[in-house]
């Protein structure tokens, strides 16, 4: 009888324990938006990205959604095999020049914070050809176009807000003016655009 008592208690345990159900957390991304000062930004866009190409080209969205009166937002039911780019926008600011990139995977079952996401003030340089020779383009020291046709313009965006160097060269082989030129002091304002025309 004893033994007979402890075997119906076992098997009441068992089926107790097939009953109850352990809670998977889905797997989750918590981000916080600041801006340069160091203030929370409610009310951003963020757009979560699977891949780098999918982030410059603005395709293939996998999740968005903006940030609350406190600068966060939650993403849930995210794959825990994908390296996640996002893009977060507010008014003339974003995060472009910084940190874009979780550079890992997440955690499966659990919420995975990172660390917050600074936006900054952008704006977009214009530069206008009026002459019949082709030019490179440097700003900051650094080509952003190899071949400015003749008579045209090119526009660089997510150009940081400040002030940035613009250096026009005349490729080789051309005769006549103007050659090289190098416009100082070029500032670049939230949300505007700054051009600059030679000759």
């Amino acid at each position: 009888m004893k033994r007979n008592l402890i075997i119906i208690t076992l098997l009441f345990c068992t089926a107790l324990s097939s009953c109850i159900k352990t809670e998977v957390i889905p797997t989750q991304l918590k981000m916080q938006v600041i801006d340069g000062q160091g203030y929370t930004v409610p009310g951003a866009s963020v757009y979560l990205y699977a891949t780098n190409n999918d982030f410059y080209k603005d395709i293939n969205v996998v999740a968005k959604g903006t940030t609350d009166a406190n600068g966060y937002i939650y993403f849930t039911n995210l794959s825990t095999q994908v390296d996640y780019y996002f893009y977060v926008q507010d008014g003339c600011q974003d995060n472009f020049n910084n940190v874009n990139h979780l550079s890992y995977t997440l955690e499966p079952n659990t919420v995975n914070a990172i660390e917050p996401v600074v936006v900054s003030s952008v704006g977009n340089i214009v530069v206008q050809s009026s002459f019949s020779y082709p030019y490179k383009i440097l700003i900051d020291g650094q080509v952003y176009l190899d071949n400015l046709p003749a008579m045209k313009s090119a526009t660089f965006y997510e150009m940081p807000a400040g002030t940035h160097t613009v250096e026009v060269i005349q490729f080789s082989g051309y005769i006549g003016l103007p050659n090289d030129e190098i416009f100082n002091n070029v500032t670049v304002k939230c949300g505007a655009s700054t051009i600059v025309s030679f000759p």
